[in-house]
């Protein structure tokens, strides 16, 4: 598919909007957009890929598109990926690390087998929030499995939080 070119100019974006990681991710406030620039890995292609896929499952997805990225008119070579705001005024995004206090942190990373590890996630995380996230994850991780993709982590397995209802959606 034909890959599409996004200006990150500083009209479009706050500077205390840009967040760090792997991959710089930028809100663009004026397109109500999320972008993530590639690092050296080129996650931008992987993320595009995944959407697609996921796009024909069962599972819900943020639409990413890969793009090539300029500041100002200017060409400097960078890739990444795109999606449309997904978190409405009334959800909060929570990664799973978030979620988990720092001793339930400790204990999930102390000396256990990976099996271990998983149940006691998957626990913490039914006891907060109510949910099946089991299956979820499941899926999710066979995905990334499958693309090999690097970039699925504690930090990046996320939950919306409805401020309204007062409860936890998986996105």
């Amino acid at each position: 598919k034909e890959q599409f070119s996004y200006n990150i100019n500083s009209i479009n974006v706050e500077k205390n909007l840009i967040i760090g990681g792997a991959q710089t991710k930028i809100h663009d406030i004026k397109n109500d957009t999320f972008i993530k620039i590639d690092s050296e890995k080129k996650e931008g292609l992987v993320e595009d890929l995944i959407s697609n896929i996921l796009n024909l499952s069962n599972l819900p997805c943020v639409q990413y598109e890969s793009c090539e990225l300029y500041r100002d008119e200017k060409d400097t070579n960078l890739k990444g990926c795109s999606s449309k705001n997904f978190i409405t005024y009334i959800h909060s995004e929570v990664n799973i690390r978030n979620l988990l206090s720092s001793n339930e942190l400790k204990e999930l990373y102390r000396n256990i087998s990976l099996k271990d590890q998983y149940e006691y996630m998957m626990n913490k995380i039914q006891d907060k929030t109510n949910l099946n996230y089991r299956k979820y994850f499941n899926k999710i991780l066979c995905l990334y499995i499958i693309t090999m993709s690097h970039d699925r982590h504690i930090e990046n397995l996320t939950l919306l939080y409805d401020n309204e209802n007062r409860e936890y959606k998986i996105p």
